[in-house]
């Protein structure tokens, strides 16, 4: 019997490449832009190192308020700096018109400002959270691209992050496969779980390779 690890891999493979491809033709999907926002966000933000599809636009929203509304101005256009007290009055009126964001003063400034600290999570008793489109993107890519849903493998990857005042913390890289119950609608109730070796091994290969081998890394490092 042969192992199935080199199919798993092809799929695997499969999927990722299929959600890139899509991504790149719904740069904002799930989230539908703000009208004007990209014209406006590319117009003052004109060094490509600084545009992806991630800050290209304002998402358009009915439950939470509009930071150009607020505002009065698409953050980072020319000629406008927002002050201290609008910026702290923004984030204040997100923790009050949104669940998953929480706002606390934890000192003062020198000058006598407040400091403030700004949580944004996922709420357990919301309906709403960070993770709530895994299953909208399995679908479409099983549509779109007419992958069947029970040989695809969907993997979140989270990169490491290094923070602290000396950048002294580590959070290491995590790789997680999220197993969904499929109906006729699409993917529903996604439970994630941590990859393992030896499948984890084989897909920080398929990832990291190209990295690894202009670095000059070792095999299996």
């Amino acid at each position: 019997m042969r192992h199935p690890l080199p199919f798993m891999l092809r799929t695997a493979m499969l999927g990722l490449l299929a959600a890139g491809t899509l991504a790149a033709q719904n740069p904002y999907a799930p989230d539908k832009p703000e009208p004007g926002s990209v014209e406006a966000i590319a117009k003052y933000v004109t060094d490509p190192r600084f545009t992806n599809p991630w800050v290209a636009y304002v998402p358009d929203s009915e439950l939470v308020p509009s930071p150009s509304d607020y505002l009065k101005h698409v953050v980072g256009a020319a000629g406008e700096l927002s002050s201290v007290a609008s910026i702290y009055g923004y984030f204040r009126e997100l923790a009050r018109t949104s669940p998953r964001v929480k706002v606390e003063t934890i000192g003062k400034s020198d000058e006598g400002r407040d400091i403030l600290l700004v949580i944004v999570s996922d709420v357990p008793e919301s309906r709403m959270s960070v993770r709530s489109c895994a299953g909208h993107i399995a679908t479409s890519v099983s549509r779109d691209f007419k992958i069947d849903p029970h040989r695809m493998l969907y993997i979140e990857y989270y990169p490491e992050s290094i923070y602290g005042e000396r950048q002294d913390h580590v959070i290491p890289e995590k790789y997680e496969a999220v197993d969904f119950e499929w109906t006729a609608g699409g993917a529903i109730h996604p439970r994630w779980r941590t990859l393992k070796p030896p499948l984890l091994d084989a897909i920080r290969r398929l990832a990291h390779g190209k990295h690894r081998e202009d670095h000059g890394a070792p095999d299996g490092v």
